[in-house]
């Protein structure tokens, strides 16, 4: 089962509370998007049932359970200062929620309810929660060898930008007419509906499907200009490796709405550092496609499930 366990630990000023916040996320596919989204903002997750997670940061620990689509349950303890901190981490990632925090007797103290809304005040349609666009562009990455990277992507249109002083600028469109796939930022992994341009020369995209394997989400880009094979491949729940030419370049996580993030692998530092061509490449792929997989064994029984009668 696959785990991360790089966020910090629950407080033991709470770790002896019961449990005091109980509530449902709604627009969710099942627990693993939920679980997706804290690990990439630093929170440590593990399996806590089939279908489970139990999430963890220094001030929260939730348990977050599927009660069928399109609910995610979700109980657990948190610093009863930080409640509201918690409903807008969840609003920060789209997620339609109703929270109840009690005193840990079962005598409720405050509630916190995050549903979007039009401008005249009506409840708008929700979709299940894979890809969560942003009204307004994300602020540019700081990358630690590049600085700013601006990234903009319209899921909705199918259009990605990758560009940063120094930087090579990266396109990736989709197809007009291409229904939007709700699961991938881009809206596609067929690489006949996609079109790949660094400063202005195409090059060869090739996502692979996505099935019962981590690396069946890979994604492979081949600069002819520059004799490169880039290969994004998922290596934990939230996180893919990004390698050229099949030596590692760094682990990116991307939240799925174009905010991303890399973490350089430069042992050998400054012999080899990251070039910006891999930067625009490696921030493109990530923003396009997120990155992250579930374990084998849970895709293998998620298909199970959907062939159910």
């Amino acid at each position: 089962m696959d785990t991360s366990d790089e966020g910090p630990e629950l407080d033991r000023r709470w770790a002896g509370l019961g449990n005091n916040v109980s509530g449902v996320l709604h627009g969710c596919r099942d627990a693993s998007a939920v679980a997706a989204r804290l690990v990439g903002a630093g929170w440590s997750s593990r399996s806590s049932s089939w279908c489970g997670y139990e999430l963890e940061t220094d001030w929260c620990r939730i348990e977050v359970d599927p009660a069928g689509e399109p609910e995610v349950l979700l109980n657990g303890v948190v610093d009863p200062d930080r409640i509201g901190e918690l409903g807008r981490l969840l609003d920060r990632f789209g997620i339609p929620h109703e929270l109840e925090l009690d005193d840990g007797d079962g005598a409720p103290v405050c509630e916190s309810r995050g549903r979007p809304t039009s401008e005249q005040g009506e409840d708008v349609p929700m979709e299940p929660l894979v890809h969560v666009p942003t009204e307004e562009p994300h602020l540019p990455t700081e990358d630690p060898h590049f600085g700013a990277i601006a990234i903009e992507l319209d899921h909705a249109v199918g259009a990605l930008t990758v560009r940063g002083t120094g930087l090579p600028t990266v396109e990736m469109r989709r197809a007009p007419g291409t229904p939007p796939d709700g699961q991938v930022p881009i809206g596609t992994r067929d690489p006949e509906r996609l079109t790949l341009t660094v400063d202005g020369t195409e090059e060869t995209l090739r996502p692979a499907k996505g099935f019962l394997t981590r690396r069946s989400y890979r994604v492979e880009a081949t600069s002819t200009t520059r004799g490169h094979t880039y290969r994004l491949v998922p290596d934990s729940l939230a996180t893919s490796r990004l390698l050229r030419d099949g030596r590692l370049l760094g682990v990116f996580t991307s939240s799925g709405d174009g905010h991303v993030t890399a973490d350089w692998e430069t042992p050998d530092a400054p012999a080899r550092p990251p070039e910006p061509y891999d930067a625009s490449m490696g921030y493109a792929l990530a923003a396009a496609f997120g990155t992250g997989a579930e374990p084998m064994w849970r895709l293998v029984l998620d298909a199970v499930l959907d062939l159910w009668p």
